[in-house]
Protein backbone atom coordinates (compact mmCIF):
# COMPACT_ATOMS: atom_id res chain seq x y z
CA UNK A 1 0.00 0.00 0.00
CA UNK A 2 2.74 2.87 1.37
CA UNK A 3 4.55 1.45 -2.45
CA UNK A 4 1.34 1.95 -4.36
CA UNK A 5 1.03 5.90 -2.29
CA UNK A 6 4.45 6.37 -3.27
CA UNK A 7 4.05 5.88 -6.72
CA UNK A 8 0.92 7.94 -7.08
CA UNK A 9 2.93 10.51 -5.21
CA UNK A 10 5.75 10.56 -7.88
CA UNK A 11 3.12 10.28 -10.58
CA UNK A 12 1.55 13.55 -9.42
CA UNK A 13 4.75 15.11 -8.83
CA UNK A 14 6.01 13.75 -12.95
CA UNK A 15 2.57 15.35 -13.94
CA UNK A 16 2.72 18.90 -12.11
CA UNK A 17 3.16 20.93 -15.06
CA UNK A 18 1.11 19.08 -17.82
CA UNK A 19 -2.28 20.32 -18.35
CA UNK A 20 -5.35 18.15 -16.97
CA UNK A 21 -8.60 17.98 -16.39
CA UNK A 22 -9.56 18.96 -13.03
CA UNK A 23 -11.45 16.24 -12.47
CA UNK A 24 -8.19 13.81 -13.37
CA UNK A 25 -6.11 15.88 -10.44
CA UNK A 26 -9.00 15.50 -7.92
CA UNK A 27 -9.06 11.85 -8.56
CA UNK A 28 -5.12 11.18 -8.32
CA UNK A 29 -5.14 13.28 -5.18
CA UNK A 30 -8.28 11.54 -3.40
CA UNK A 31 -7.00 8.43 -4.65
CA UNK A 32 -3.56 9.28 -3.00
CA UNK A 33 -5.56 9.98 0.48
CA UNK A 34 -7.29 6.13 0.02
CA UNK A 35 -4.06 4.79 -0.18
CA UNK A 36 -2.37 6.66 2.63
CA UNK A 37 -5.22 5.72 5.12
CA UNK A 38 -5.46 2.03 3.97
CA UNK A 39 -1.65 1.80 4.16
CA UNK A 40 -2.30 3.40 8.01
CA UNK A 41 -5.14 0.92 8.73
CA UNK A 42 -2.91 -1.79 7.77
CA UNK A 43 -0.22 -0.60 10.02
CA UNK A 44 -2.47 -0.11 12.96
CA UNK A 45 -3.55 -3.79 12.70
CA UNK A 46 0.00 -5.05 12.43
CA UNK A 47 1.12 -3.68 15.30
CA UNK A 48 -2.04 -2.72 17.99
CA UNK A 49 -3.64 -5.88 18.98
CA UNK A 50 -6.42 -4.30 20.90
CA UNK A 51 -9.33 -3.29 19.14
CA UNK A 52 -10.39 -0.25 21.59
CA UNK A 53 -6.44 0.83 21.38
CA UNK A 54 -6.83 0.79 17.22
CA UNK A 55 -9.88 2.62 17.35
CA UNK A 56 -8.49 5.25 19.73
CA UNK A 57 -5.70 5.61 17.03
CA UNK A 58 -7.70 5.96 14.13
CA UNK A 59 -8.00 9.08 12.57
CA UNK A 60 -11.41 10.57 11.77
CA UNK A 61 -12.73 10.88 7.96
CA UNK A 62 -12.09 14.50 8.07
CA UNK A 63 -8.70 14.45 9.39
CA UNK A 64 -6.11 16.36 6.81
CA UNK A 65 -3.15 15.08 8.76
CA UNK A 66 -1.03 11.97 6.99
CA UNK A 67 -1.19 8.98 8.78
CA UNK A 68 1.85 7.54 11.35
CA UNK A 69 4.01 5.11 10.16
CA UNK A 70 6.52 4.73 12.60
CA UNK A 71 6.59 1.34 14.25
CA UNK A 72 8.57 2.53 17.43
CA UNK A 73 5.07 4.72 18.90
CA UNK A 74 2.77 1.64 18.30
CA UNK A 75 5.27 -0.70 19.68
CA UNK A 76 5.13 0.76 22.76
CA UNK A 77 1.38 1.64 22.73
CA UNK A 78 0.86 -1.80 22.22
CA UNK A 79 3.69 -3.59 24.75
CA UNK A 80 0.81 -2.73 27.80
CA UNK A 81 2.95 -1.09 29.86
CA UNK A 82 2.27 2.35 28.82
CA UNK A 83 -1.47 4.15 29.09
CA UNK A 84 -3.20 6.09 26.30
CA UNK A 85 -5.18 9.06 27.99
CA UNK A 86 -7.58 10.51 25.28
CA UNK A 87 -9.20 12.22 27.89
CA UNK A 88 -8.37 15.90 27.23
CA UNK A 89 -6.21 17.56 29.68
CA UNK A 90 -7.75 20.25 32.52
CA UNK A 91 -4.00 21.02 33.95
CA UNK A 92 -0.61 20.42 33.84
CA UNK A 93 0.19 19.39 37.74
CA UNK A 94 3.54 19.36 39.60
CA UNK A 95 3.58 15.32 39.26
CA UNK A 96 1.50 14.80 36.23
CA UNK A 97 -1.46 15.89 34.48
CA UNK A 98 -5.19 16.22 36.03
CA UNK A 99 -8.07 15.04 32.90
CA UNK A 100 -11.10 16.72 32.36
CA UNK A 101 -12.83 13.42 34.17
CA UNK A 102 -11.33 14.73 37.44
CA UNK A 103 -8.61 11.71 37.69
CA UNK A 104 -4.73 12.73 37.82
CA UNK A 105 -2.28 10.76 35.86
CA UNK A 106 1.11 10.58 37.16
CA UNK A 107 3.38 10.95 33.88
CA UNK A 108 7.02 10.58 33.25
CA UNK A 109 6.50 12.43 29.88
CA UNK A 110 4.02 13.87 27.97
CA UNK A 111 3.49 13.40 24.14
CA UNK A 112 1.61 16.27 22.37
CA UNK A 113 -0.16 15.83 19.14
CA UNK A 114 -2.04 18.03 16.74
Amino acid sequence: MRALASATAQVRRATAGVPAPALVRRALAEEQVRLERRAGSLHRHRHLHDRWLRRQLTPSPHDDRPPLHGDAFYRVLGSGQVPLISWPIAKVTAHGVRTCDGLEHRVDAIVVAR
